[in-house]
């Protein structure tokens, strides 16, 4: 079974995620911010990693550069309300494989999901 870490400080969105992605068939873990992440990924060691962007304590854009330093193939997909304030390019140029705006539709999220984890 796939693992995957969401974070994102909204409780409700990580909620929404969480139980979508183990309807079907995923393993999830969730964290408030991106130091919480960060220990949970460690001991975790998930498959991938669904982002929001903009949280207290750390954000996304840390969180990334963290992971991305030490795994650089690691897939994380971003979630955000704020996408406009960030640059697709400079996104993926941070390691970041796929972008979704907020409010978040689900099918989108399975499809990106998919596509990061499943093989061509």
């Amino acid at each position: 079974m796939k693992k995957i870490l969401v974070v994102d400080d909204q409780a409700d969105v990580r909620e929404v995620i969480c139980e979508f992605l183990n309807l079907r068939g995923y393993d999830t873990v969730s964290a408030e911010n991106g130091r919480t992440a960060l220990k949970k990924f460690t001991s975790m060691m998930p498959d991938a990693a669904i982002i929001d962007l903009e949280m207290p304590v750390m954000n996304g854009i840390q969180f990334t550069k963290k992971i991305i330093a030490d795994s650089p193939d690691f897939p994380i997909i971003v979630i955000s309300g704020f996408v406009h304030k960030h640059p697709a390019e400079y996104l993926h140029k941070l390691g970041i494989k796929k972008i979704l705006s907020k409010p978040i539709d689900l099918k989108s999220l399975h499809s990106a999901v998919e596509d990061i984890l499943v093989p061509a």
